[in-house]
């Protein structure tokens, strides 16, 4: 019985081998440029979820609280006109 815990002598270090979609490129070089861009991407996408955790570290509000804030702003009362409608008519017909 082999070790099944032992790394194989093809094993590359990420590649598990899942790609049903066929976008792994086969050219090494073009592999490695896309691996850089995922870990380009990856890594603005951190500082992004960064940045909502700092706004809402400051302003004590998500940021879809702020984003509904300012729809307020926009648009004035007319959701909140629509939506007392709508919870006197949910009431009338319970």
């Amino acid at each position: 019985m082999d070790n099944i815990q032992s790394l194989k002598d093809d094993y590359y270090p990420g590649d598990l081998r899942f790609d049903p979609l066929g976008l792994k490129p086969d050219d090494p070089a073009e592999l490695r440029a896309m691996q850089e861009r995922e870990l380009s991407h990856g890594r603005l996408g951190m500082l992004a979820a960064a940045g909502f955790m700092a706004q809402e570290a400051v302003t004590g509000q998500t940021w879809g609280e702020q984003d509904n804030a300012f729809t307020q702003f926009l648009l004035g009362g007319y959701f909140n006109q629509e939506a007392a409608e709508l919870a006197r008519d949910a009431a009338a017909g319970m």
